[in-house]
């Protein structure tokens, strides 16, 4: 029903929680992802590379009413094409305060993956996301290697295309402070009695980053522990063969 156009690191995690109240269902997001369907960075990555078919979007996105953030957000063309009746949010923010945010959260998650062996990664079903990274971050037309000004102005880049892109009628051109008066507004449905969501924020997306590296670390240790056992103990059993 509604696909979210907005970059990570523009509020796509409260515009989720916000969706699923309005929608009555669940919101694809990366953090679906990474929790419950490690598998789709696989899909992900095809869609990537070979382009994403009605078959593969219907695959990932059929359990759900809404899909936001990274890496879906960067196929709103396609998306648009596959679901027809479907509304667009682009969420946005000040660039400059994007760029810092991308960096203290985003660049910083990127650089903690790197650090897992890849034995851990196929184990854990993270050995596509680095794939998925290096084929998607082109598509988005940005890259570590950028500075703030040259991030900034891709962001606007982004913004510029996606409203070239959705005829007007089909989007919303949001930010999480306007609350839920525009997006009732768009979608045809009541202003719900609650506030609106403001979760994951630089900071708690930084202690989910420790938490990740942490836990990261112990599957490494454990990994290489295991496996330096297993090398004593096969050449402590040659030995005695050896030696008998």
């Amino acid at each position: 029903i509604v696909i979210g156009a907005g970059l990570m690191r523009t509020g796509t995690n409260s515009q989720m929680k916000a969706l699923e109240i309005l929608l009555g269902g669940r919101c694809y997001h990366m953090e679906v992802i990474i929790e419950e369907k490690r598998h789709h960075l696989k899909l992900w990555l095809k869609a990537a590379t070979e382009g994403l078919t009605k078959e593969i979007a219907d695959e990932m996105l059929s359990e759900f009413r809404a899909c936001t953030d990274f890496p879906a957000a960067h196929f709103y063309s396609e998306l648009m094409q596959i679901y027809h009746e479907a509304k667009f949010i682009l969420s946005l923010r000040e660039p400059e305060g994007w760029v810092q945010s991308v960096r203290a959260t985003v660049y910083k998650a990127q650089s903690a993956g790197k650090h897992i062996l890849p034995p851990i990664a196929w184990l854990i079903g993270f050995n596509y996301m680095d794939k998925l990274q290096t084929a998607m971050f082109p598509r988005m037309g940005m890259n570590q290697g950028m500075s703030d000004q040259e991030l900034a102005v891709a962001f606007d880049r982004h913004t510029e295309a996606v409203i070239r892109t959705i005829p007007k009628e089909r989007l919303l051109v949001f930010r999480v402070t306007d609350g839920w008066e525009p997006l009732c507004k768009f979608l045809n449905v009541p202003v719900p009695d609650v506030p609106f969501p403001c979760v994951n924020d630089t900071k708690e997306f930084q202690r989910k980053i420790g938490s990740f590296i942490l836990f990261g670390s112990v599957l490494n240790v454990a990994f290489c522990t295991a496996v330096g056992a297993a090398v004593w103990f096969s050449v402590k059993r040659c030995l005695q063969l050896w030696s008998s």
